[in-house]
């Protein structure tokens, strides 16, 4: 995105939009690592984001009347809450790092946390800082951006970065300003001549369309004003022409009396909201209606005559709204949407639900209010008084402030949606919590049981853990009490190797099994010497593991060997480390996850 602020201008009213200049984490667990390029920001336990907004489009002295902090968020491993912070030092996208991180000041929402929950994935929050931008702007903090830091123990999400390719939905400053219009530079005053009389002012009439605008000639000293008649109405204005070349200034010459003040013109018409367009409806000046996605003024008496930005009969009022129809308390609304409600015309600046449009409620910009009744008489002019005398030359005053700027053009039509990415990247695990105390030692368990060789398995025979069997040309050994279970197509018997039984027979160790199979720790490494899997172990082959069909597997070693995260995780490889016929083997179905 490119930096600067987009600028939409509504009467009294002006919304922009503050790209990311920069932003990154830090990791406590790797103090060294840089996360400038990332695609995400996370949040999570030892994780804190950064993100720092260019408010070089924004003017100086600008107004500003609300600024939320919009950020979208692409993954909610486990749900919490965070809160946003200024930042009391600078920091660099490509150097910050746990070790040289910037100082975090306070809460910028005092202390108004912020929810995520699983429904909040692929959704956008807002979180209001406007105190924070005010400060900024004014002077009293300098811009080192902000942080995103998890409130308590418990969460682990992420949001968009300026890096991310797969929504491309950045992190944004939504700023809602007072004023309309953006001041110029301030050119060279040049001394004020002497001023005359007021001239008679003339009925206002429709603004022609501007023509080329010269270089303002050198202003001569300032003379005494004169009584100042009452102003007469401003006729509707015309469609802005294109800025020609700047002329070489001429000499200014002087300036002539002025005449008596004018009588006050006629009022004009108030914004009438008459709803969508319709071809057979007759429009008159100072109706507003809906088409083709923006919101329009008629200048002119229409009948039939769409609206359009080539269309003289019509002024573009707000263009990229969506109109929903009357106003709904059950409707979640969201930024641009336009709505009717109490016989005016209403557009959204804050997501909201159940929150109905009025002059006092800040989530709503009234665009076109009802019809307004008719203007009373003008009262009779006064008699101008009598002319002062001279006065000594003034100092040099500032540059006036530049003309209005003409309507935005029309908005293009969107483009298709479209398709959705691949999954993102999954986030840095947390550190490990640290070890509790000891706990009391467990009762004992059972005995183990020793290897008894039964011979071929037999359907009528009873058998026992520790009695092994040959079936179909292969050795199993029983694991759990059965009478006629088929081996190999049971759970009560696993896979054996006949060489190790028969080499330990009613010598063999007894505790390597116990009645259930189990007597190891999850996650535990041991070489066996032997190459197969069997009820509690599996051989390390590198290879990929359903998350869902090893959970308690996944929460000890993660995705350190490899895996998404998200449906997969993997066991490293270590086959060419192992003994001819043996085999290093996990435990997966241990008792206890720690020791």
């Amino acid at each position: 995105m490119a930096a600067g602020a987009a600028l939409l201008c509504l009467p009294a009213l002006g919304l922009a939009q503050a790209p990311p200049s920069a932003d990154s984490y830090i990791v406590s667990a790797n103090p060294g690592n840089n996360y400038g390029g990332s695609s995400i920001l996370a949040v999570q336990s030892g994780v804190t984001s950064f993100v720092q907004f260019d408010l070089s489009g924004i003017p100086a002295n600008a107004s500003i009347q609300k600024a939320s902090l919009r950020l979208y968020v692409d993954a909610v491993q486990t749900p919490g809450s965070f809160d946003v912070y200024q930042l009391n030092s600078s920091w660099s996208e490509s150097m910050v790092d746990y070790q040289n991180a910037p100082s975090i000041g306070a809460s910028a929402t005092g202390g108004n946390t912020t929810a995520i929950a699983a429904a909040s994935l692929n959704n956008f929050v807002l979180i209001d800082v406007t105190e924070l931008l005010q400060s900024w702007l004014g002077g009293n903090l300098p811009n080192n951006g902000l942080a995103l830091r998890l409130v308590g123990s418990d969460g682990s999400f992420s949001f968009d970065s300026k890096e991310s390719s797969l929504t491309s939905h950045e992190p944004e400053l939504e700023i809602v300003m007072n004023s309309s219009g953006t001041p110029g530079p301030q050119g060279a005053q040049g001394p004020q001549g002497p001023q005359g009389q007021p001239g008679p002012q003339g009925q206002p009439g429709q603004a022609g369309q501007p023509g080329p605008q010269g270089a303002t000639g050198p202003q001569g000293p300032q003379g005494a004003t004169g009584q100042t008649g009452p102003q007469g109405q401003t006729g509707q204005q015309g469609q802005p022409g294109q800025n020609g070349q700047p002329g070489q200034p001429g000499s200014q010459g002087p300036q002539g009396p002025q005449g008596p003040q004018g009588p006050q013109g006629q009022a004009g018409t108030g914004l009438n909201n008459r709803g969508a367009w319709d071809g057979a409806t007759n429009y008159n000046p100072g109706d507003a209606v809906y088409a083709t996605g923006s919101y329009w003024l008629a200048i002119a008496t229409n009948t039939n005559s769409e609206p359009s930005p080539a269309n003289a009969n019509w002024q573009l009022l707000a263009a990229g709204i969506h109109e929903l129809g009357s106003w709904n308390a059950g409707t979640n609304y969201n930024v641009n949407d336009a709505v009717s409600d109490q016989g005016s015309f209403w557009l959204a600046l804050a997501a909201n639900v159940g929150s109905e449009p009025s002059t006092t409620n800040t989530n709503w910009q009234e665009l076109a209010a009802g019809a307004t009744g008719t203007q009373g008489a003008q009262g009779p002019q006064g008699p101008a008084g009598p002319q002062g005398p001279q006065g000594p030359a003034g100092a040099q005053g500032p540059q006036g402030l530049i003309g209005l700027t003409g309507p935005a053009g029309a908005v293009g039509a969107a483009g298709p949606a479209g398709a959705a990415g691949p999954q993102g990247l999954q986030g840095p695990i947390g550190l490990t919590g640290p070890q509790g105390t000891a706990g009391a030692p467990g009762p004992a368990g059972p005995a183990g049981v020793t290897f008894n060789n039964r011979g071929s398995w037999s359907a009528s025979s009873a058998y026992n853990p520790g009695d092994f069997v040959t079936y179909n040309g292969s050795t199993y050994l029983c694991v759990v009490a059965n009478i006629n279970y088929t081996p190999g197509t049971s759970n009560y018997w696993v896979g054996a190797n006949l060489a190790f039984l028969e080499k330990f027979g009613q010598n063999a160790p007894t505790t390597s099994f116990n009645a259930s199979g189990i007597n190891c720790y999850m996650g535990e490494v041991r070489l066996f010497p032997y190459q197969f899997s069997n009820s509690a172990w599996i051989v390390l082959s590198g290879q990929t593991l359903p998350i869902a069909v090893y959970p308690a597997l996944f929460t000890v070693i993660g995705t350190a060997f490899g895996g998404n995260g998200i449906e997969t995780f993997s066991l490293p490889d270590y086959r060419s480390i192992s003994p001819n016929g043996m085999s290093y083997e996990m435990c997966f179905s241990g008792s206890a996850v720690y020791p």
